[in-house]
C-alpha cells in the first residue's frame, strides 16, 4: 500500500511539474489564462487602448503618451494560446533578445530571411524560432519602408478544437 501511495504521489508531482514547465508566462500573462482573467489583469496595466474581438485582445499605448507597449493576445476556446509582445525596434535590442532566448532555450530550431516587394514598397524580415516543450517562441525583426518592428511571440502548440 505504501508503494502505491508513493507511486501516485510521484505521478501527481511530475504531472504538475510537466504542465508548468511547458507553459509560457510573458509578463504575468500565462498560457491557458481565461479571457476574462486576462481582461481583468489588463486593467492594472492602464493601456491607452484595448481592442477586444472574439478570439484576440490587442492592448497598446498611443505613441505620444511616452509609454510604448504593444501586446496581442490570441485565445483558443476562451483560453490564452499566444502572446506577441512588440519591443522598441533596434539592432541592439534584437541582438540582446536573441542572446537571451539562446541562453534560455539553446540554438534556434529554425530561421527565416525574407524580402518582398508590394504596393507599400520593399519589406525585409528575419526570424528565429525556438521550441520549449509545446511552446514555440519566435523572435522577428521586420524592416518596412516607413518603420521597423521587433516582436517576440510565444505560442502554445496544443491543438485548438472548436
Amino acid at each position: 500500500m505504501y508503494r502505491v501511495n508513493f507511486f501516485l504521489l510521484i505521478l501527481i508531482f511530475f504531472g504538475i511539474f510537466y504542465s508548468n514547465v511547458y507553459s509560457f508566462d510573458v509578463d504575468g500573462f500565462k498560457n491557458g489564462m481565461s479571457q476574462k482573467e486576462l481582461r481583468e489583469n489588463l486593467n492594472d496595466w492602464k493601456f491607452d487602448k484595448i481592442e477586444e474581438r472574439d478570439n484576440f485582445i490587442r492592448a497598446w499605448d498611443i505613441p505620444d503618451s511616452g509609454a510604448k507597449r504593444w501586446y496581442v493576445f490570441t485565445f483558443c476556446n476562451t483560453k490564452l494560446n499566444s502572446v506577441q509582445k512588440d519591443i522598441k525596434p533596434s539592432m541592439k535590442n534584437f541582438i540582446l533578445l536573441f542572446q537571451k532566448l539562446t541562453s534560455i532555450h539553446g540554438k534556434p530550431i529554425d530561421s527565416h530571411v525574407e524580402m518582398s516587394i508590394d504596393s507599400i514598397g520593399e519589406t525585409n524580415s528575419i526570424s528565429f524560432h525556438w521550441a520549449n516543450g509545446k511552446d514555440l517562441i519566435t523572435l522577428s525583426y521586420h524592416v518596412f519602408p516607413n518603420n521597423d518592428q521587433l516582436a517576440v511571440r510565444y505560442e502554445n502548440d496544443s491543438k485548438c478544437s472548436k
